[in-house]
């Protein structure tokens, strides 16, 4: 819900959006792998960012 979750939701989409596009390219063929292990380090830190939030809860 980009509405309630104003520009966290929105980055988080972009972010997502792009680790989508990078892995696309990447079985493709159009992307290196440097830039595939980019793209996973940030979702793990994002996923690092959820299990935080869960564990406080």
């Amino acid at each position: 819900d980009f509405e309630a979750g104003g520009e966290l939701a929105k980055n988080l989409f972009k972010t997502y959006e792009h680790a989508r596009k990078t892995t696309i390219t990447y079985m493709s063929g159009k992307t290196p792998k440097v830039e595939l292990e980019k793209t996973v380090s940030y979702i793990e830190i994002i996923l690092e960012g959820w299990k935080e939030i869960v564990t406080n809860e």
